[in-house]
């Protein structure tokens, strides 16, 4: 399948949702994945690169009537364990057949696998995730996800910390406000403040929202060489300041 389309995009009035933006992208404006990216990357070898990505949020009320069930995970893994807190482990080896035609099926859990009494009713017990990839029985992924998640770090991310003066060279830097487990908070939509300082400039607003808990900028150069510091606030949260080197 091939889906519209790879980004999400400007657009006008008789489109998107009312907001002028076309949402049907596998990644946003910035390039940041969504679920769907992980339809698409879940099927590339193993070798290049290891996929282990489940289709939700770890919230208790995520499904009707509570749960998370059915869970699809996306992964190239041949087998995973799904771990509940301090519970014994469940190894699930059988891959979804409706998707067989697919080198790497996804794998999805459900009551056929494993009984709710084993996650806990609604309203009750409800633990963290611990999912782990197997391939050839041999561990090559871990994801965690808590069950009651806080926000807990800035993450700041560089794609380059070295530019070239002598053209139009550009860097992204993604900002989100990640758990206490490393997981982007889909919920958080704090307020950004960007400063900069050096031989550049920021593409775009410098206060921003995230969405969806992440957002991302664009760094510019002028065409002098020099080093650039750009720090980047939010309430709750101490100031992160990245450096980039313009040559």
């Amino acid at each position: 399948a091939i889906g519209w389309c790879a980004f999400d995009y400007n657009t006008h009035k008789d489109f998107g949702s009312g907001d002028r933006i076309c949402y049907h992208g596998v990644m946003d404006m910035f390039r940041l994945p969504k679920f769907a990216a992980s339809v698409y990357g879940s099927q590339v070898a193993p070798e290049k690169k290891v996929v282990l990505k489940p289709v939700t949020f770890w919230a208790r009320g995520e499904r009707s009537i509570g749960g998370v069930f059915p869970l699809v995970i996306l992964t190239n893994c041949d087998s995973v364990s799904i771990q509940f807190g301090k519970n014994e482990p469940i190894v699930v080896t059988e891959k979804e057949e409706s998707f067989s035609h697919l080198p790497y099926p996804p794998f999805v859990i459900d009551t056929r696998q494993i009984s709710m009494e084993k996650i806990g009713a609604w309203g009750m017990r409800w633990e963290d995730l611990t999912l782990t990839g197997f391939i050839d029985g041999k561990e090559v992924a871990v994801v965690r996800m808590p069950k009651d998640p806080v926000p807990s770090n800035l993450s700041v991310v560089v794609d380059d910390s070295k530019l070239n003066k002598g053209e139009k060279d550009v860097s992204r830097v993604i900002v989100s406000i990640q758990d206490q487990y490393g997981n982007t908070l889909p919920l958080a939509d704090p307020v950004v403040s960007v400063e900069i300082t050096g031989p550049a400039r920021i593409q775009g607003p410098k206060v921003f929202a995230l969405k969806g808990g992440s957002s991302a900028f664009w760094v510019e150069t002028n065409g002098t060489a020099g080093d650039v510091k750009v720090s980047i606030s939010t309430p709750g949260f101490e100031q992160k300041t990245i450096g980039i080197t313009v040559l």
